[in-house]
């Protein structure tokens, strides 16, 4: 995932994993390969979690529930999974490659289809993490 999503931290997981700089972040603003692969990577892990999307011209035009949202909800909405980690890496990615209202449309919808029991085992820690990722000015 760090490959696929990167950010301008360094991995606590993966000592390997890359870090962006500004030039591959002038390269992601100008490289229409580049943009397509990434909303293409977003769109898959989307699905992973349970939603449905669809993008034009790197734009969020539908985002839904699976039909099998709540069996995907069941296995990463749980306290302490490494899935929760990687919501907050995707966020920030976002926000670095410059989609910060992308970042935050899709993490409204999320916590907007989490059942309140799922908000507890989540817990509010992680969401604060969520937040600050699509939300500050960093």
């Amino acid at each position: 995932i760090q490959w696929i999503f990167p950010t301008d931290e360094p991995s606590q997981h993966n000592l390997k994993a890359p870090i962006i700089y500004p030039l591959e972040l002038r390269i992601f603003e100008i490289s229409d390969k580049v943009q397509q692969n990434f909303f293409r990577a977003l769109k898959m892990m989307l699905k992973f979690y349970g939603f449905d999307v669809e993008f034009n011209e790197n734009k969020l035009i539908k985002i839904e529930k699976t039909v099998d949202f709540e069996e995907r909800l069941n296995k990463w909405a749980i306290q302490r999974n490494h899935n929760l980690l990687r919501i907050s890496r995707i966020l920030l990615c976002m926000k670095l490659f410059g989609h910060k209202e992308l970042a935050a449309l899709i993490l409204g919808y999320i916590l907007g289809s989490l059942p309140k029991e799922k908000i507890e085992k989540v817990g509010y820690e992680v969401i604060n993490i969520w937040m600050e990722r699509a939300f500050n000015n960093k």
